[in-house]
């Protein structure tokens, strides 16, 4: 696979499904095994019809969600992208309800494909801050 097909797959992905919200096109650009990672679950996310899943829950709570790519570096199969999004939030998410804020976020993913196909993701970005944007507040520290 070329570096403009694995760029391709990614724009893919973060224009039709993240900015759209069309999950079918999980179906033309990734495995039926994908796998994404993010480091606040204990175990990757696999499976394509369960990444669907967990994306409409994530997407219902943020309906506006946008993303923008700052930044991509491409090989024959991975891609590195480093983004910044904007979105309100209309539903529950973590548990809290919706709360009408507009947050902004910044991350980094990481894709790898196999056979022309996203195969697994890496998605990195600052919780806190999300979650602090939400009106999360974090317990004293205790002495």
């Amino acid at each position: 696979m070329g570096t403009s097909t694995t760029a391709y797959l990614v724009t893919q992905v973060m224009g039709d499904l993240v900015n759209v919200g069309r999950l079918a096109v999980l179906d033309q650009v990734a495995t039926e095994n994908l796998c994404v990672h993010v480091p606040q679950a204990d175990t990757p996310l696999c499976g394509r019809e369960a990444v669907k899943r967990a994306f409409s829950r994530a997407r219902a709570a943020f309906p506006d969600a946008y993303v923008l790519i700052d930044e991509m570096l491409s090989s024959s199969d991975q891609a590195m992208v480093r983004w910044t999004g904007r979105a309100t939030h209309r539903g529950v998410f973590w548990g809290m309800p919706a709360t009408g804020t507009l947050v902004t976020l910044s991350g980094i993913m990481c894709f790898h494909s196999s056979d022309g196909r996203i195969a697994e993701l890496r998605l990195f970005f600052d919780a806190l801050s999300l979650y602090q944007q939400l009106g999360g507040s974090l317990p004293a520290a205790s002495a």
